[in-house]
């Protein structure tokens, strides 16, 4: 699915590759098969259960991903970024202004980067520096959090 509008809401559920722009509005995708990759001007992006790579993009807005399978890469300008991954993959989570909540599988080794400019950082992942998989956990302006369960 491929789309791109200027503002209104969004809800897809049991899709496959998703490629999606709004100017303005909030969008909900559960279930999709295939890459997702959703950018936002203003409005939250909450994606779950997706089986393969992962791009969030929110200029203002709160960005949430759970029960994921794949690589992910999301970013928020202004909001804060939550993501939850069910397997073991790399992610990027960023925050310019808002918080980062990472969380992981424990059945995974990491290489973990962590930044928090004006905030704190709160890392209970083992690092490994020599691990494939790599969680990368940032916010300019707010708390970094990367955790397993």
């Amino acid at each position: 699915m491929q789309g791109e509008t200027g503002s209104g809401d969004v809800e897809l559920g049991r899709v496959g590759t998703v490629d999606l722009r709004l100017g303005s509005g909030d969008v909900r995708i559960a279930g999709a098969t295939g890459a997702v990759g959703v950018e936002t001007g203003s409005g939250d992006i909450v994606v779950s259960e997706a089986k393969a790579a992962v791009r969030l993009r929110a200029s203002s807005g709160d960005i949430t991903a759970r029960r994921l399978n794949g690589a992910v890469d999301a970013e928020a300008d202004s909001g804060n970024v939550t993501v939850e991954l069910d397997s073991p993959a790399s992610a990027r989570a960023h925050a310019s202004s808002g918080n980062v909540t990472l969380v992981v599988p424990a059945a995974g080794s990491y290489r973990v980067l962590s930044t928090a400019g004006s905030g704190d950082a709160r890392v209970t992942v083992a690092n490994n520096p020599a691990a494939a998989l790599v969680l990368d956990g940032s916010a300019g302006s707010g708390d970094v959090t990367i955790s397993q369960r």
